[in-house]
């Protein structure tokens, strides 16, 4: 019969439950972080800044919406990435290392986290509502929603609130012109009921 060792079955919780808490803190940053940007105004800024570095500096002519979009996804991820930096690399690198639990070297840890990134940048997932429904009616125009369909990361339309025929059409979608990869429903489906589903293309 094995006889667990209780030294390391204490090191083991203390390991879950530090690594429960890092989770916690960083799921909680990024609340945080995405709140900030929404209803402190920095998203309309910097979105507003970028046009106008567009337009007016780098002379791009109209239907060039997608490059506002990756620059934006960039700054914003980009900006998020650095301020968790020092969270990730404690519970990525640091306490692995602590607890004898990783003897990857920081170099290898390093070049993990450029994989994962060079990986998960064009494999991502952009997230529209077509008609933006809190704090007043605001339906997204053609040529942003075509700008977003354009870029390599798959497109998934939000039509929870506006599908199943509420805005004159079975998808709010049909009328900006473009074919999504994902669509979400909900609202429309039971009248009432708690009911989603998740169309795939």
């Amino acid at each position: 019969m094995t006889l667990l060792d209780p030294e390391k079955q204490k090191q083991a919780k203390q390991y879950s439950r530090l690594s429960r808490r890092l989770w916690l803190v960083g799921a909680l940053f990024s609340a945080i972080y995405a709140l900030a940007w929404l209803f402190l105004g920095w998203s309309s800024s910097l979105r507003a800044w970028l046009t106008t570095l567009m337009t007016d500096h780098w002379s791009l002519p109209t239907g060039s919406d997608w490059i506002v979009i990756a620059l934006y996804i960039a700054v914003f991820g980009g900006l998020s990435a650095i301020l968790t930096l020092p969270l990730s690399y404690y519970s990525g690198f640091v306490l692995p290392h602590r607890f004898g639990q990783s003897n990857q070297s920081f170099k290898d840890w390093v070049m993990d986290g450029l994989k994962g990134f060079a990986i998960g940048a064009p494999v991502g997932l952009i997230l529209l509502e077509p008609i933006l429904g809190e704090g007043g009616v605001v339906p997204l125009s053609e040529e942003l929603v075509a700008a977003a369909a354009a870029l390599s990361p798959l497109l998934c339309l939000d039509e929870i609130q506006t599908g199943v025929g509420r805005t004159g059409s079975f998808f709010a979608f049909e009328q900006l012109g473009v074919r999504p990869d994902l669509v979400t429903l909900a609202k429309g489906l039971a009248n009432g009921l708690p009911v989603g589903a998740l169309l795939v293309a």
